[in-house]
C-alpha cells in the first residue's frame, strides 16, 4: 500500500518536472532500507535476528518512509499545493470519466511492461536447461546491462515529462522536437554504453567473478548485452515520448509482437534447435527489441509528423 501510494505521488511531482522531490524520497527511502538491511538481516545493535525476512521488513519500512515523505513534502511547492491533493474529503468522488480515463491509458501500458520483464524473466529460466555456470554467466551480463538501462530509463520518463508537458500546452512543432531529443540522447548514450561493455567486457566481469568457466561465457553474454543495450535504449526514450502524447494502446501491441512474436520465437529456435545454445537467447532478446525499437520509433514519428492526422485532430 505505501508503495503504491508512494509511486502514484512521485510521478505526480515528476510530472510537474519537481525531480527534488522524488529525489528526496527515494534516497531517504534508500538509506532506511540499507540501515534496516543491516540491522535486521544480521541482528546487530540488539535487533532481531531475522535473515531473509528482515529483508523484506527493511523494504516495507522504505515504502512507508517514501510515502510519508512524499506526503511532507506536497505542502511545501506551490505547485504541488495548488493541486490539493490532500484535502479534505481525501478520497475523491467517483469521477467515472477520470477513472476510465486512467484505465484506458495505463492497461496497455502494464501490458507493456509486463511482456518485456516476463520475456526476461522466461529467458533467465531458460537459461538453467544449460546448467548453473551458464545461468551465473547471465545474470552477471543482464545484470550490469540492466544496471547501464537504468539512465535510459530516465531519459524516457524525462522524455514522457517533457512531451507531455508541451502537448498540454498544444505546442505541436515542440512536442516533436523534445520527443526526438529524448530518442537521439539515448541513442548516444547506447552507443557509450555498448563501446563500454565492448572494450572492458573481461574486467566487468572481474568485479563479478574469479572463475574461469563463468567469466568466459559471461564476456560472451556482455558482448551481447553491448548489441542488445543499442536498441533497448532507443525503445525506452520512444516508448516515453509516445505516452507523453497518450499513445499506449498501439505501442503495446508493437511491444507484444516484437517481444513475444518475434523475439521469444527466435530465443527459443536458435537456444535448442541450433548449436547457438545459451547465446540463442540473447539473440532472441537482441532481434525482439530491435523490432520493437523500430516500431516505436516510426510510431512516434508519424504521429508527429506535420500532417498526421493526430495533428489534426488536436
Amino acid at each position: 500500500v505505501p508503495l503504491c501510494v508512494g509511486f502514484v505521488l512521485r510521478n505526480t511531482a515528476e510530472g510537474h518536472g519537481l525531480i527534488k522531490v522524488a529525489f528526496i524520497a527515494a534516497f531517504c527511502g534508500l538509506l532506511v532500507n540499507a540501515l534496516f538491511d543491516y540491522l535486521l538481516m544480521h541482528g546487530n545493535f540488539g535487533f532481531p535476528e531475522l535473515g531473509p525476512e528482515g529483508a523484506g521488513w527493511a523494504s516495507v519500512l522504505a515504502s512507508v518512509t517514501m510515502a510519508v515523505i512524499y506526503v511532507a513534502l506536497f505542502p511545501t511547492d506551490q505547485r504541488l499545493r495548488a493541486l490539493k491533493v490532500f484535502r479534505a474529503p481525501w478520497l475523491p468522488r467517483f469521477d467515472r470519466a477520470q477513472i476510465f480515463e486512467v484505465l484506458r491509458l495505463g492497461t496497455p501500458i502494464s501490458a507493456m511492461v509486463t511482456a518485456e520483464v516476463s520475456l526476461f524473466s522466461i529467458g533467465a529460466l531458460l537459461m538453467a536447461r544449460f546448467g548453473t555456470g551458464v545461468v551465473a554467466a547471465h545474470q552477471i551480463a543482464i545484470n550490469f546491462a540492466s544496471l547501464s538501462f537504468m539512465v535510459p530509463l530516465s531519459i524516457g520518463f524525462a522524455t514522457t515529462v517533457r512531451v507531455g508537458q508541451a502537448a498540454g500546452a498544444g505546442n505541436h512543432s515542440l512536442i516533436a522536437r523534445r520527443g526526438r531529443v529524448g530518442i537521439a540522447i539515448s541513442a548516444l548514450y547506447a552507443l557509450l554504453a555498448a563501446t563500454v561493455m565492448a572494450l572492458l567486457a573481461p574486467r566487468i566481469v572481474a568485479l563479478y567473478t574469479d572463475l574461469s568457466a563463468v567469466s568466459e561465457l559471461a564476456v560472451r553474454f556482455l558482448m551481447l548485452a553491448a548489441v542488445f543495450q543499442l536498441f533497448d535504449c532507443v525503445q525506452a526514450s520512444a516508448n516515453g515520448a509516445l505516452r507523453g502524447i497518450k499513445d499506449t494502446r498501439v505501442p503495446m501491441i508493437i511491444t507484444v509482437f516484437a517481444y513475444w512474436l518475434i523475439g521469444m520465437p527466435i530465443a527459443l529456435g536458435l537456444a535448442f534447435r541450433t548449436d547457438a545454445g545459451p547465446g540463442g537467447i540473447w539473440w532472441g532478446f537482441i532481434v525482439g527489441l530491435f523490432v520493437a525499437a523500430i516500431g516505436l520509433c516510426a510510431r512516434f514519428l508519424s504521429k508527429t509528423h506535420p500532417n498526421s492526422f493526430w495533428q489534426g485532430a488536436a
